[in-house]
């Protein structure tokens, strides 16, 4: 055991004002949650569209846990095995399986952002920041746990300050149980493709540069670390990468990913766009701030080469990580032929590396400037920081102008109860009038993933992983649509794990938010209703009305309308 390794806070007075701080980030990550209950706005892009519904799913059909990939998930897709959905082992779904979905959802966000700050806290204190000012330490870890983040992705961003905690305390022969649940646990609450081999191979260059380096000192207990980390994620994800390894007869649409041509200004572009702000699945907000703190704080340490070294260090990293992640789509485009797991893998995800090394450059920053700058900069800088991170967390500022403002305005923004409206398409179940398992539907105007939420056995949905044969199928569906639109074909050809009904006239107005308040209508559609039948397809849900629908034989049935729900839905039967 680790003498030196003692609980995280050095005497009663830090005590107090470490759990206060924890207490109050607490009450304000929770507060609007619990006063709008599932009226709260959770993220839609890649989150309700997607991962979120994807959990809801496993959950309703009694599949959240178990060894059996071929097992087929019914609602969707005419049925797709279990291992196309990823983290089997995930603790996330154990949150699921226990809580009412919304709830787990919010469980789930607020514990990943607790174990962030503590995190964020522990790695400061002993290592980032050692002997620092606690008041600075507890400001930067509160600070860390703000950031905007996809909190289905578990702790890919949120737990990496822990994870390297436990490794640098292995690093010191600093042994502790801790450090060893610590990293067994982390591949269980986190994404395998989001920071899996990124996080590893950062841990293992770090560890072979202190073992080759004569100053430096290291023991096998880091390598024995990193050991039980890779076989964590193993572990954790078996299903999935044994689906990955022996396909059988599944043939994934990701195999026909086609990298499109890229420009060298797109890449400048993307380049600012990552290294100034990250990127949205990571997290993604104003960190200029964090920038120019450091460059005050490299005047301030001129003569010190030592400190200059340190503090340029994980800026140079995140500006290779930039470059890499803004030329990646020409890399693809030129090695598709070569080497098509860099298209299907997307090894650009690095990036999740690079929200921890912005709080690692503020951290270093306040440690050099805390006696050299007037008390009241670092204060001020860490509120103007603030103010951009939590204006760029896009649920905790809707969440907040629906909590504070006025019932008119906070009606403009959608929460969970009327993206999902689960009364009316009660009422579009009740009016069809038999078990859903029974007939197939597919959504125009809106995601696929609210008729899933709801029960609905879909044809279209959005999964990072399907059958190829299946998108060549549904393909003949909306081959006049695509037709009308080369971004929308290639949209679909190329990548397609958005498996839509699309519309290339809703796609220049409302696209796949087509809400009741936008008025839009679609005049000319053009699918071909006979291949949707042919794969099962009975119903549409649409939230626009369509003209044509009798040219395309189609038979309009019935408008639904709610006051709660963002949808009108309008029900049309294939003839």
């Amino acid at each position: 055991m680790l003498k030196s390794i003692k609980f995280p806070i050095q005497n009663i007075k830090d005590t107090k004002l470490f759990f206060v701080s924890g207490i109050a980030l607490l009450f304000i990550f929770l507060f609007p949650y619990i006063y709008l209950g599932i009226g709260s706005y959770l993220t839609i892009h890649d989150n309700l569209d997607s991962e979120f519904v994807f959990l809801h799913l496993l959950k309703s059909t009694g599949l959240l846990f178990g060894f059996d990939g071929n097992t087929i998930v019914p609602n969707v897709m005419n049925g797709i095995p279990r291992s196309f959905f990823h983290s089997e082992f995930s603790f996330i779904r154990l949150l699921f399986l226990i809580f009412p979905s919304f709830w787990a959802y919010v469980i789930n966000s607020v514990l990943i952002r607790m174990i962030g700050f503590m995190g964020m806290y522990l790695f400061a204190k002993d290592y980032l920041m050692k002997g620092s000012n606690t008041k600075a330490i507890i400001a930067i870890s509160a600070l860390f746990s703000f950031i905007p983040i996809y909190s289905v992705y578990g702790l890919s961003v949120m737990g990496q300050p822990i994870l390297i905690w436990a490794f640098l305390n292995l690093c010191y022969n600093h042994r502790s149980i801790l450090n060893w649940l610590i990293i067994s646990a982390f591949p269980f609450y986190a994404h395998i493709a989001m920071i899996a081999p990124f996080i590893v191979a950062a841990l293992s260059i770090y560890g072979i540069y202190r073992f080759t380096n004569k100053n430096l000192t290291i023991n096998k207990s880091y390598f024995i670390g990193l050991g039980i980390l890779i076989c964590g994620f193993l572990i954790a994800n078996i299903i999935t990468l044994k689906s990955f390894i022996w396909p059988g007869d599944y043939i994934s649409h990701r195999s026909a990913w086609v990298a499109e041509p890229y420009s060298i200004k797109n890449a400048l572009i993307d380049f600012y766009t990552i290294f100034a702000k990250g990127q949205y699945h990571s997290s993604s907000f104003t960190a200029l701030p964090i920038y120019l703190f450091a460059l005050v704080t490299f005047f301030i340490v001129k003569n010190d080469l030592k400190k200059i070294k340190i503090l340029a260090l994980p800026i140079v990293i995140i500006g290779i990580i930039s470059l890499f992640a803004a030329t990646y789509p020409i890399i693809c485009f030129k090695m598709q032929n070569f080497s098509h797991i860099l298209l299907s893998f997307q090894f650009s995800r690095i990036e999740f590396l690079i929200p921890v090394l912005w709080f690692i450059i503020l951290g270093i920053s306040v440690q050099y400037t805390f006696q050299k700058l007037h008390p009241v900069i670092i204060p001020s800088f860490l509120i103007v920081q603030f103010l951009f991170i939590a204006w760029q967390n896009e649920e905790l500022r809707y969440n907040y102008a629906k909590t504070i403002f006025a019932k008119e305005y906070a009606e403009k923004i959608p929460g969970f109860k009327s993206f999902y409206a689960a009364e009316l398409f009660g009422e579009v179940a009740t009016f069809i009038n038999k078990p859903k398992s029974e007939y197939r539907v597919v959504s125009l105007g809106m995601f696929p993933s609210i008729a899933q939420y709801n029960g609905f056995y879909t044809l279209d949905s959005y999964q990072n992983n399907y059958p190829l044969k299946y998108k060549q199928e549904f393909r003949e569906i909306i081959a006049s649509e695509l037709n009308k639109n080369n971004e929308l074909r290639q949209y679909y050809d190329d990548w397609g794990s958005r498996c839509y009904l699309f519309s290339a006239e809703l796609r220049n107005t409302c696209n796949l938010t087509c809400s009741k308040k936008c008025g839009s209508r679609a005049d000319s559609l053009d699918i071909n209703s006979s291949a949707l039948k042919k794969m099962g397809g009975e119903y549409i849900f649409s939230a626009v009305p369509i003209i044509n629908y009798e040219q395309l034989q189609l038979n309009f049935l019935k408008k639904f309308s709610d006051i709660n729900s963002e949808w009108d839905i309008y029900l049309y039967k294939i003839l």
